[in-house]
């Protein structure tokens, strides 16, 4: 029998965010297709291995590359050889024929040896950035927040750095070595410990592969929905016009451009009187907090924060809505864009890797991320037109998405 250790920091239930919930699904399904199946994690939870039924669930202390101080590394130094030893013993026990890698924050992947030691496939599933950025996604948020373009260079990654983490002398003095070293780290990754190599989206590898140079196969495989057979309808415009937004509250996910956009939107009596605004997903952010909250007082009939939600909870949620908005400054693939076209939502969405199951103005809208005057005027548009609507709403109702059935095949094939 086919043996799979899924690496990856977080699985759903105990997170609801993107890739615990895909390395979840995949697992499931696998196992389906009669493959063994273990988890290897760095946040231990003891309910969560109670309740799981896919298969065994290990645990690694953290010990992380991504050294921010001299203490940090210190540290590490000492946690190598308890973390090597006790991966040894995982390996011993489970005995993989393969290891798939969905993200390992938390763990230093040079630890990774061990595998090949054992003559272990090793698939790397790239859905983030931490391969080729220090804080793991491509996102700059000061002085302003906007998306990075890349670490075309040394200067450019220490300069974003300084401006993100504290650091004494030592360490700043250091960050060169430190970030060619990280360089150097997933150069070596990718040349000789991942064998094969799989993306959720072509363009999101063309990027990544500007920045790091492997012979290895790869494969586009798209993450499949597996929900129930998807009902094809139309949604139709009324009042009151209702926008939602689902995700987390974070700057990566753009609720800035979005409650930006909003204030305007709302001190409008003529585009308040129309709409209701709903936004489900954890509050990380109390800046955001506040803003909800003081938007939440002015417009008690209109604009509503409904807190966290699980996969579970999105029947009743986008029942009656008919507009998602998407705003992202940085995503590799993104699942709630394809969960509201699941439920034949039209969307207004930024131009972020992934987005291109959206067709400007045919099944939603597309704008540039970061761009809060174009998701406002886009606002307006579409409450203003219902004909518009209509005609997104009968096209997103006939985009079609890839299963989940279609994604394990194809990660069955990849793994042959």
């Amino acid at each position: 029998m086919k043996r799979v250790l899924f690496i990856s920091d977080k699985i759903w239930p105990e997170d609801n965010s993107g890739i615990p919930i895909i390395t979840y699904k995949q697992a499931f399904y696998l196992k389906k297709m009669q493959y063994e199946i273990a988890f290897l994690n760095v946040s231990e939870n003891k309910e969560i291995v109670k309740n799981n039924e896919i298969g065994k669930i290990y645990f690694l202390p953290v010990y992380n590359q991504n050294f921010v101080s001299i203490k940090s590394l210190i540290r590490n130094l000492i946690t190598k050889k308890h973390v090597i030893n006790k991966l040894n013993k995982i390996l011993d026990d489970f005995k993989p024929n393969i290891i798939h890698i969905n993200s390992y924050f938390g763990i230093n992947p040079m630890i990774f040896k061990e595998f090949k030691k054992r003559n272990i496939k090793v698939i790397r599933e790239v859905w983030f950035d931490e391969d080729i950025c220090f804080k793991q996604n491509l996102l700059i948020e000061k002085p302003q927040i906007q998306t990075c373009t890349g670490p075309e260079n040394i200067s450019k990654c220490k300069q974003c750095f300084m401006n993100h983490y504290k650091s004494n002398l030592i360490t700043r003095l250091s960050l060169n070595i430190l970030l060619r070293n990280q360089k150097h780290k997933a150069q070596y990754l990718y040349q000789n410990i991942y064998d094969k190599i799989v993306f959720p989206d072509e363009d999101f590898k063309n990027m990544f592969l500007k920045y790091i140079n492997t012979n290895n196969s790869i494969a586009i495989i798209n993450h499949g929905l597996d929900f129930s057979e998807r009902e094809h309808y139309v949604r139709k415009y009324n009042i009151p016009f209702r926008i939602v937004f689902l995700g987390s509250l974070l700057a990566l996910k753009g609720i800035d451009i979005f409650l930006n956009a909003l204030e305007e939107l709302l001190q409008d009596n003529f585009y308040k009187d129309k709409i209701e605004v709903y936004i489900y997903g954890y509050m990380f952010d109390n800046e955001y907090a506040q803003i909800i909250k003081k938007l939440r007082k002015l417009y008690p009939n209109h604009f509503f924060y409904e807190g966290n939600y699980t996969p579970d909870d999105l029947n009743t949620i986008l029942k009656d809505k008919h507009l998602g908005i998407v705003p992202s400054y940085s995503e590799t693939y993104c699942r709630v864009l394809r969960e509201f076209v699941y439920y034949n939502i039209p969307v207004i969405t930024t131009n972020f890797y992934g987005h291109k199951i959206i067709k400007n103005n045919e099944n939603g809208v597309i704008i540039k991320t970061g761009d809060a005057m174009a998701l406002l005027s886009n606002l307006k548009n579409i409450i203003n037109n219902q004909d518009f609507y209509n005609r997104l709403a009968n096209g997103v109702s006939n985009t079609k998405l890839p299963t989940i059935q279609e994604e394990i095949n194809a990660l069955i094939d990849f793994y042959s």
